[in-house]
């Protein structure tokens, strides 16, 4: 539940196929990191801060996204509702594979490296463009991560095959999971996820009126140019983030995300390794099976990209290198580690379930949003007691 894009049936797969698609992730990756940083939802001390509720850049931004991605959804029903279709099934089909205590555990997990990171899967390579003290560990941290869990995915009892194609509900002999709270309660979609865009919309104004975006910044203004601000309202940066949504449904039919690129450049070991290494690491195998193919590599580059947003954002800003970095040199890859292994374990990430898993109401990513913060909330509290936290 956390790629780049999760695939769907539209656009055509020629379409998916051709090499311009990478264009694209490179334009809407780079929009992601410009945004991010300008919402300075990526330094460190706002994602640290957010779990001891001492700092609300990073839930207004995340509330707006959220609620930006369910908009994104419910024009997507109207309007395609083939593609909303397609890539809703995407994800049920992934969701349903993965027993519900692992997005929990991957939840926790994923949130406790946050804290320890100050830094989340997509965001970090926004804070090694921004030039993060420490964040480029975090990167390698979460690469092991993801290694690791590859390495021991075959050993966790209660999933299928990592290779295996999901069955759409038509060709499963038992009846379907209910992945999605409108089926759950017997809505349809379009009410709950107004509901939902409403909620967000009303509840990031609330902390806006709240605690001002201003307060927490000594300059907003360098020359009048508003791509030379230090800073932009959190609630818009996050409306645009959300907005993404519309260019990965019209690219590859897909959603948000960001955790599933650290897998697929961990995987690129087997194709050295043989065809006996890639039976016995079906994870690894499963992203070298079409070399090269824009459609695997789709993820990648939109979170690569997401570093050249947040070099142009702070470059503009006068603003490169001049944030600080966690606590102590440990922290960054302890924190990535974690953050990675607990996001591939969970099926998502914070865009993945967070900001995708949402707005498409699905089950299953309330249960791993949920675990995110009860995780990061107590591993920043342990922190804090440590003196460790910024």
């Amino acid at each position: 539940a956390g790629g780049g894009a999760r695939r769907g049936a539209l656009p055509s797969e020629a379409a998916q196929r051709s090499p311009a698609v990478l264009l694209g992730a490179a334009a809407a990756g780079t929009a992601f990191g410009y945004a991010m940083h300008k919402g300075h939802v990526v330094f460190p001390v706002h994602i640290q801060g957010q779990f001891v509720s001492r700092d609300w850049v990073m839930v207004k931004m995340f509330l707006a996204a959220m609620g930006t991605s369910a908009a994104a959804f419910l024009g997507a029903s109207a309007l395609a509702p083939e593609l909303f279709r397609r890539v809703r099934e995407e994800f049920r089909a992934s969701s349903c594979a993965r027993p519900d205590g692992y997005k929990a555990l991957g939840g926790l997990l994923l949130g406790a490296g946050m804290a320890v990171a100050g830094a989340c899967p997509g965001m970090v390579a926004v804070q090694v463009g921004a030039g993060v003290p420490l964040a480029a560990r975090t990167v390698l941290g979460g690469l092991a991560g993801a290694l690791a869990h590859g390495l021991v995915q075959p050993l966790l009892p209660g999933l299928p095959p990592a290779g295996a194609k999901p069955q759409p509900p038509q060709q499963q002999q038992e009846e379907p999971c209910q992945a999605f709270w409108d089926q759950a309660v017997d809505r349809p979609y379009w009410q709950l996820a107004a509901a939902m865009a409403g909620a967000c919309a009303g509840a990031a104004a609330l902390l806006e009126a709240l605690v001002p975006w201003t307060g927490g910044l000594a300059s907003l203004v360098a020359g009048g140019n508003p791509f030379t601000f230090i800073g932009w309202p959190p609630v818009l940066c996050g409306v645009l983030v959300g907005s993404l949504q519309v260019a990965t449904m019209a690219l590859v039919a897909g959603t948000l995300g960001s955790s599933t690129s650290y897998e697929v450049v961990a995987s690129q070991w087997v194709r050295l390794a043989g065809d006996k290494a890639k039976r016995a690491f079906p994870v690894f195998a499963r992203r070298v099976r079409k070399p090269w193919n824009p459609e695997t590599w789709f993820q990648v580059v939109y979170i690569a990209s997401a570093a050249l947003g947040g070099y142009l954002s702070a470059l503009g800003s006068g603003t490169l290198g001049e944030v600080a970095g966690v606590k102590h040199a440990w922290m960054a890859p302890a924190g990535g580690f974690l953050m990675l292994f607990g996001s591939r374990m969970g099926g998502g990430c914070t865009s993945g379930h967070g900001l995708s898993g949402m707005g498409l109401l699905a089950v299953p990513s309330t249960i791993a949003v949920a675990s995110m913060f009860a995780g990061g909330i107590a591993a920043a509290f342990a922190l804090q007691a440590g003196g460790l936290l910024l």
